[in-house]
């Protein structure tokens, strides 16, 4: 069943449709960016997260600094780890453009009055499931870089391999999408049980 939006409503989910617009052109100049700092003049160059560790500089009569990641050549590392690397970085954006495409076509839907209907629960449920292989696919590789570029790498200290909050930010968002697709598909069954009365 259709419903009427206000002009207001339309209005809201058109600038909700252009944010999502703008922001995969962020991704993809993102994406571009930051396969090329990878190989800068052709040299494999990744950032490495550290153990947080303190190490003398030659600033200010050989101030203390606290690194907790390193920007290093790395020509030696094995060419799994390399294309690791570089999947960290598609994967990511991959999963990014899966989420506004999902959203965006949640937004035209409603748009057209379409809200509680099978193909927006699935919409939802897409969304989180994106968002939640995306990100296991990402930590996973980025896991499995990491461990091969410090391996090619000598006294560079001990790389972190831990979960980042980032991961588990995500995981609940997923969580809390597909919460919101049950209520969807809770709608929906409302939705056609209502029709069936009248």
């Amino acid at each position: 069943m259709e419903q009427n939006l206000s002009r207001s409503d339309r209005n809201d989910l058109r600038l909700i449709m252009l944010y999502g617009a703008v922001a995969a052109i962020a991704v993809l100049i993102w994406t571009v960016v930051s396969v090329t700092n990878l190989f800068p003049a052709g040299v494999f160059t990744p950032t490495v997260p550290l153990e947080t560790g303190t190490v003398s500089t030659a600033l200010g009569g050989g101030a203390s600094a606290v690194v907790t990641e390193v920007t290093v050549a790395a020509p030696d590392t094995p060419l799994i780890s390399v294309i690791a690397a570089v999947t960290v970085v598609i994967v990511r954006a991959l999963t990014f453009f899966g989420v506004i495409a999902c959203i965006l076509a949640l937004c035209r839907n409603i748009s057209r009055g379409i809200t509680f209907d099978r193909a927006n629960s699935r919409l939802v449920s897409a969304t989180a499931i994106t968002l939640f292989v995306g990100t296991l696919i990402v930590q996973g590789a980025r896991t499995f870089a990491i461990n091969g570029i410090l391996a090619s790498l000598e006294h560079i200290g001990e790389g972190d391999i831990s979960t980042p909050m980032s991961f588990w930010v995500t995981y609940f968002v997923a969580a809390s999408l597909g919460l919101v697709a049950i209520a969807f598909r809770a709608g929906e069954r409302l939705q056609r049980e209502t029709e069936g009365l009248v």
